[in-house]
């Protein structure tokens, strides 16, 4: 599961960087736009990483925060969680090969209302908030968090 969100991550972005120009949107439905854009930042331009220093930097701790989710991912005692850990996985890993080469995330979806826009994401931020909502609705994730806290 984790290479495949990993694949349609970067071959969705690279369909974008072929097919669309920055700041050019395309309407593909009522209040939904492919707009190419780049994140130096984590989560919607959050904590840019301005300089080949910081984009190392963040590249670090993200290796760690995706080492730390493959350790929940190989301890999840049910389905459900190892399917929202590899979910938060391949999102992650998706973001990361992008940002490598030159420090930028590719986004391409805009949502927008009237004047009001969310900030452009792409795949792997679906699989990262899929990942993350399925930990938190889930009673199984829910109860192995628990079970984890009476333990200690």
């Amino acid at each position: 599961m984790v290479a495949g969100g990993v694949a349609l991550d970067l071959l969705t972005k690279q369909a974008a960087l072929a097919r669309l120009l920055p700041h050019d949107p395309v309407a593909v439905a009522p209040s939904i736009n492919l707009t190419l854009g780049f994140n130096a930042g984590v989560a919607f331009g959050l904590a840019p990483a301005e300089s080949p220093m910081g984009t190392a930097l963040l590249l670090l701790v993200q290796s760690g925060l995706v080492a730390m989710l493959a350790w929940f991912l190989a301890r999840a005692p049910h389905m459900e969680g190892r399917v929202a850990f590899g979910l938060l996985i391949a999102g992650a890993l998706g973001n990361m090969l992008d940002r490598v080469p030159d420090g930028l995330v590719t986004d391409f979806i805009d949502l927008y209302w009237r004047n009001w826009r969310w900030p452009a994401f792409n795949v792997a931020d679906i699989l990262i908030c899929l990942g993350v909502a399925l930990l938190i609705l889930s009673p199984r994730a829910q109860a192995m968090s628990d079970s984890k806290r009476s333990a200690s």
